[in-house]
């Protein structure tokens, strides 16, 4: 560990040992709106916490009930719905969420505004170890509008909320929720519990979550996705004193999950074990109205295992990160200003064939950044952010040299929001943003035996730079909300890994063309535009006694484009989607279509994909519902109904894995 990394964690432990103080109560488990209608604030974009239509970019959310319906052991697959928004997709237990064509070291996945603590940003194949069923709801920031989280959110932001740490007593001493559900495609069963309560001024959680999963079904011969099964089990338990003032608390989480890895016989084998502290300490000084700290503790380990051969691989990732926020009420000019810290560890290390594509590798950072916002009259805001990062990554790259890398990305964000009117808001933005390479750009040496691929990272590889501007309009009518918003983002020095059309067998030796068993491919730079939009309406198309029917309608584009020539790879098609929507204080039922356009516009050495159009339905009766909260809701829930052959472009493994087929999924949950 270097001298100057040290004295930035002496800060960092500083600032956290303030904490320990009385504390507040309020924070991250806030959703945007509660069942009741009443629109509640959004933490992911801003320390300064507002509702949606005040930022100057959009931020998407799915909550519980999307969670609850689309099931399954990762986050990505119930996000595929919300503009801009798809899934990695490579195996059932490894979905991660890809923005506006951006994955891995550019979007990152949070669990209460802190990293998911694994290594799915290595690699497709490594599933993310958050627990869809815990969570409350999920933000989603698309684009470089996120100064808050680090230069590896360049692309966007996922933020996985829970009640893991209560940040407030409750209504009721006792609040519980059961979830059964099971699926058709695979044969799926799973439960999961939660519970909350409190006596006096401690807040206590649990939850816990067990699935199962066989091959799933395909429309196409030889009829199954062979080697598709999962299963998953993880718990949790958290709790806090809450005081008239705040909260502090801390949480275990535990979670274990096993899939395998399509049309291979492999499949990987996953445990983690989580430490989480939260605090908060409300108008803790004069003019400030908010202290906050999060911190994490990580140790991370999963198998690669052979069938008949034993453990391939394994792979070790312990990580920290700490992150402190102190909020000031108006000063001078501006409504309000934020500071924060936040500091990052990471040690990862393999063992076995996977030491062959990626030696042990150290990365250490810190970044300070400062959020301001002010009134520029009565209609238009304006929001400020700014970040400076240090970044040191440790590894050995092919050449067998030991080297470290250190970097010092810097990002500036200017946003104005104006309201038009009571029912149309407009929103403009301005980011400027840099992002070190991460240890897999630098320091990649070998085989990668779930890409197929023979990845050789670059330790010369520059800062990535990168430029976005982005506008949108919001329209809130009492029979038509919609949602519009385009973006275009010009990069120097884009890193992509890129296939040469040159192979590498098990031995390492050099092939001239496609013939051998790895795929050549190299990390390098260019300058690369994307542009793009998305769209989201929801229309009243009329009520009835008991209920109303609307309509929904949504679409996204991404194009994306060396400045030289030629496409970037695996960038998502073009879709369209509508559906209606019947919603009653007894039934509720939806009918969904989602058609996405043949993918040609592909890079060198990829193929294009075909085109799709996939059918969903879903009815959920309300068997109870009670003032205190009881309520009963069974739900039967149609996907993929015209068993139609869908391929994700996104996916590194879609020319040989199909997406599951007919399922019919009957969902029940219990909530007292």
């Amino acid at each position: 560990m270097s001298i100057r990394f040290k004295s930035r964690l002496a800060l960092g432990s500083a600032v956290l040992a303030l904490s320990a103080a009385p504390v507040i109560a309020q924070s991250q488990n806030q959703t945007s709106t509660s069942s009741d209608g009443v629109e509640k604030v959004i933490v992911t974009a801003s320390p300064l916490a507002k509702n949606r239509d005040q930022f100057a970019t959009l931020v998407g959310t799915a909550d519980r009930d999307d969670l609850a319906r689309e099931g399954g052991l990762n986050i990505a697959d119930a996000l595929t719905q919300i503009p801009g928004v798809n899934s990695t997709s490579f195996a059932v237990g490894a979905g991660r969420p890809v923005i506006r064509g951006f994955d891995a070291s550019r979007v990152r996945v949070l669990e209460n505004g802190l990293g998911s603590f694994d290594v799915s940003d290595l690699s497709p194949d490594h599933g993310v170890p958050i627990d869809p069923l815990a969570l409350q709801r999920i933000e989603i920031v698309r684009g470089p509008a996120t100064l808050r989280y680090g230069s590896q959110a360049i692309g966007g932001v996922v933020n996985a909320l829970n009640n893991r740490i209560p940040s407030a007593l409750g209504s009721k001493p006792f609040s519980g929720e059961v979830h059964f559900a099971g699926g058709r495609v695979d044969s799926s069963s799973e439960i999961a519990l939660l519970a909350d309560g409190h006596f006096g001024n401690f807040a206590w959680h649990l939850d816990g979550l067990k699935q199962d999963r066989d091959d799933y079904d395909i429309p196409i011969a030889p009829g199954v996705m062979t080697n598709t099964a999962a299963d998953g089990l993880g718990y949790s338990a958290g709790g806090s004193f809450v005081g008239s003032q705040g909260h502090i608390g801390g949480a275990y989480v535990r979670f274990e999950s096993e899939y395998g890895i399509p049309a291979e016989d492999a499949f990987i084998d996953m445990e983690q074990d989580k430490g989480l502290f939260a605090a908060e300490w409300r108008d803790p000084f004069l003019g400030f109205t908010a202290f906050r700290v999060n911190a994490g503790v990580s140790d991370y380990k999963h198998d690669e295992v052979v069938e008949g051969e034993g453990v391939a691989s394994t792979f070790l990732d312990e990580q920290y990160e700490m992150r402190s926020e102190l909020v000031h009420g108006a000063l001078g000019p501006f409504s309000g200003a934020a500071l924060g810290v936040q500091v990052q560890r990471r040690d990862f290390s393999a063992l076995g064939e996977g030491e062959d594509f990626l030696a042990p590798t150290t990365t250490d950072s810190f970044g300070l950044y400062g959020f301001v916002e002010a009134p520029l009259g009565e209609r238009l805001t304006l929001e400020l952010g700014a970040r400076y990062e240090t970044t040191e990554v440790e590894g050995t790259p092919i050449s067998d040299v030991f080297t470290n890398r250190a970097f010092e990305p810097v990002s500036a964000s200017g946003g104005l929001v104006f309201k038009a009117s009571e029912d149309l808001t407009f929103g403009l933005s301005a980011v400027y943003a840099e992002r070190a390479p991460n240890q897999v750009e630098l320091y990649a040496r070998g085989p990668h035996e779930a890409t197929g691929t023979f990845e050789i990272g670059d330790p010369a590889i520059d800062i990535e730079k990168a430029l976005n501007l982005e506008a949108n309009a919001r329209l809130s009518l009492p029979r038509v909300t919609a949602e519009l918003t385009f973006f275009h983002t010009d990069f120097e020095g884009f890193v992509f890994g890129n296939l040469t059309g040159n192979s590498y067998d098990e031995d390492g030796n050099f092939f001239p063309d496609d013939s051998a068993d790895f795929l050549e491919l190299l990390y390098v730079q260019r300058d690369a535009t994307f542009m793009g939009g998305e769209f989201h309406a929801a229309v009243l198309l009329g009520a009835i006694e008991h209920g109303e029917f609307n309509l929904d309608l949504t679409a996204d584009v991404v194009e994306a484009e060396f400045d030289g020539g030629g496409n970037v790879p695996r960038i998502p098609p073009v879709r369209l989607g509508g559906g209606v929507r019947f919603e009653g204080p007894i039934v509720d039922a939806y009918v969904r279509v989602q058609h996405a356009f043949d993918q040609d516009d592909v890079a060198a050495n990829e193929t294009p994909t075909d085109g799709y159009t996939r059918l969903d339905a879903g009815l959920t009766w309300h068997a109870a519902k009670r003032p205190d909260g009881t309520e009963i809701n069974l739900s039967l829930i149609g996907r993929n109904l015209t068993d139609e052959e869908i391929r994700n472009h996104v996916a590194f493994n879609k020319d040989e894995v199909v997406m599951p087929g007919r399922d019919v999924r009957v969902v029940l949950s219990m909530k007292y």
